[in-house]
């Protein structure tokens, strides 16, 4: 048990060792264009629903 919790550590380490610290900004810079996008597409869809029941309701 004791030497497969040591493995585990060692890979632990081994990977934050070679953590290149570039590549994450960058992965953050792309997730954070998509999530803009999908931001702003959200917010034309409510807008446009919001519109077409504002038209399209009938007046009493």
């Amino acid at each position: 048990m004791h030497e497969w919790i040591m493995s585990i550590g060692y890979a632990i380490l081994e990977f934050f060792q070679n953590l290149n610290v570039g590549n994450i900004l960058t992965s953050l810079s792309i997730m954070g264009t998509g999530m803009l996008g999908i931001f702003t597409v959200t917010c034309v869809i409510i807008l446009v629903v919001t519109l077409l029941i504002k038209i399209f309701t009938p007046k009493q």
